[in-house]
């Protein structure tokens, strides 16, 4: 869960001070859509399509 995953980033943050570091930079980046159901085909689909555009023609 979200609450597991926070609690472990929090403590893996907390780790480092504990092992004598003086500044900590922890970033965690979560994309949480609830608004519509996507499966991981989907996503794959998205990234592919992406892909596509970014590349010049090879002619």
């Amino acid at each position: 869960s979200a609450d597991e995953l926070f609690a472990i980033a929090r403590k893996l943050h907390e780790h480092c001070f504990d092992a004598g570091a003086a500044r900590v930079y922890t970033v965690m980046k979560i994309d949480d859509r609830r608004d519509k159901a996507v499966s991981i085909g989907d996503k794959v689909a998205s990234v592919e399509r992406a892909s596509r555009k970014q590349k010049p023609d090879a002619h």
